[in-house]
């Protein structure tokens, strides 16, 4: 009676515990405990390592049951403005970022998600996509390879999640999983002039680096990697990586309470207008709601490569137009009250 009743609540709520029926059917204890532990932690917001350093540096914040949040770190719309015509750095320390060792990592990660790894390069970076059995998405992430390992970036709120299905499936492969939470930092800096910001702070060659590709930059015995990730509406976005004491002196000389002008932190209500007004899908799309049909993310999805968890579905949607919703995005003419849509 317990574990119909535990069923019935994990299709009736609208998260990733709903994967693990099948398991339930089984009646692994094992797995029960993990669902159990997931259902206390899984959703719950993850504030970014940095949070204390800039609550230190008095930027404004808020804090609801112990998540931090920083709306704006100067003014939101000059934080707006910054990112269309100046640069703006946006902290995602708070994503869960994955180190993966061993022989086989690149093939155990192209055998339980969307895209074709086995290809790729040392120093390159793509995206792919994590799906459950139903072809619904758990996350998208970054993935990119350097000399140590293959790291992979993915989205807020997400950080159980992944390491926990990462470790799902490793059983006789040579894949160890390493979470960085804590250990690294992260930021994106986004605009038309992160070009020329990471050329005044790194020196020759930063601000140049080929799209898809990742470099490594050492400064005063500090080391960081930078991605160059695709421009969004003609604006350029970079990805810098480094451990968290680098990061933090990153954006002490990097940002507006540096030495560097026409340089914004942006805080979490500015990042939300540009990634919008983008078409950029973050935690609230990029999950068990849809799959990457109806989330317009089928340019990470190799429909030539074997089997991976998901396939079958999301194969069979596209050869039978069985995609019956799509995100889109809506331009009203007239300002709409807060919390109301026609």
């Amino acid at each position: 009676m317990e574990l119909c009743m535990l069923r019935n609540v994990l299709f009736c709520r609208h998260d990733f515990r709903a994967f693990f029926f099948p398991v339930l059917d089984r009646k692994y204890v094992f797995w029960l405990y993990i669902i159990k532990l997931i259902d206390t932690i899984g959703y719950m917001k993850q504030n970014s390592p940095l949070a204390d350093y800039f609550i230190e540096k008095g930027f404004y914040h808020t804090e609801t049951n112990g998540c931090i949040n920083f709306p704006f770190y100067s003014d939101e719309l000059k934080e707006i403005e910054a990112i269309k015509s100046g640069v703006g750095i946006h902290d995602i320390s708070g994503y869960p970022l994955m180190k993966l060792t061993g022989t086989d990592t690149l093939d155990f990660l192209h055998r339980i998600s969307t895209n074709d790894l086995k290809s790729l390069a040392p120093y390159q970076c793509t995206r792919t996509i994590f799906t459950s059995e139903k072809g619904r998405m758990l996350d998208e992430v970054v993935v990119f390879t350097t000399d140590t390992g293959v790291f992979l970036i993915g989205h807020e709120d997400k950080n159980e999640l992944l390491e926990f299905w990462l470790n799902r499936f490793i059983i006789a492969d040579d894949v160890k999983v390493e979470n960085l939470y804590g250990k690294y930092g992260a930021v994106e800096v986004i605009g038309s002039k992160a070009d020329e910001v990471l050329q005044q702070f790194f020196g020759n060659g930063a601000g140049e680096a080929a799209k898809g590709k990742v470099y490594s930059f050492t400064l005063e015995n500090m080391y960081f990697r930078i991605i160059n990730l695709e421009s969004v509406n003609g604006l350029k976005r970079f990805l810098v990586i480094a451990p968290l004491d680098f990061i933090k002196v990153f954006v002490d000389n990097s940002s507006a309470i540096g030495k560097i002008p026409e340089v914004t932190l942006i805080g979490d209500r500015a990042y939300e207008q540009y990634r919008i007004e983008a078409g950029m899908p973050l935690s609230k799309e990029l999950c068990d709601e849809y799959n990457p049909h109806e989330a317009l993310l089928l340019h990470e999805v190799c429909f030539t490569k074997g089997c991976y968890i998901g396939q079958e579905v999301i194969a069979r949607l596209m050869t039978y137009n069985k995609v019956q919703k799509r995100r889109c995005s809506f331009v009203f003419k007239n300002k709409l009250a807060e919390g109301k849509l026609p």
